[in-house]
């Protein structure tokens, strides 16, 4: 589920989290995440631009699933969303170069719409479950010995 971020009072508890856990950040491509959780785990955060001309996160956790509010994976990469999307912008201003797609899919395994600045296939909950399948099979049976 995509939340949107309108105002900074959306995130303020969020962000006091954030700054209390200091959870690891991983750059996966522009506007995506892997934000490591409180107990180690993991999970995939991505931004997009809204459908009312803002922009959206969205979280694989349970709580960036299930609610409305926005949680501390969230708030702790916003900001270098932002940068990335300021550089890109400064960038595209001065070469010219056309705005960044944004995509609506609809996810061919459990059908939830998404939207997304890469043709992706899966949404990002499916996505996560698939390389993690893949992991699994690399570690245990897929390769030869």
């Amino acid at each position: 589920m995509a939340i949107a971020i309108k105002e900074k009072r959306q995130i303020e508890k969020a962000v006091a989290k954030a700054k209390t856990v200091k959870p690891k950040v991983k750059v996966l491509g522009y506007c995506k995440f892997e934000v490591s959780g409180s107990r180690g785990d993991s999970y995939q955060v991505s931004f997009s631009k809204g459908s009312e001309g803002g922009i959206e996160g969205d979280c694989s956790c349970t709580a960036g699933k299930k609610s409305k509010s926005v949680c501390y994976h969230i708030a702790a990469v916003a900001g270098i969303a932002k940068q990335q999307v300021m550089e890109r912008a400064s960038a595209r201003s001065t070469t010219d170069e056309p705005a960044p797609k944004v995509y609506e899919l609809n996810c061919p395994n459990c059908g939830q719409d998404f939207t997304s600045l890469t043709d992706c296939f899966f949404c990002p909950a499916c996505e996560e479950a698939a390389q993690l399948a893949k992991d699994e099979s690399d570690l245990f049976g897929g390769g030869s010995y």
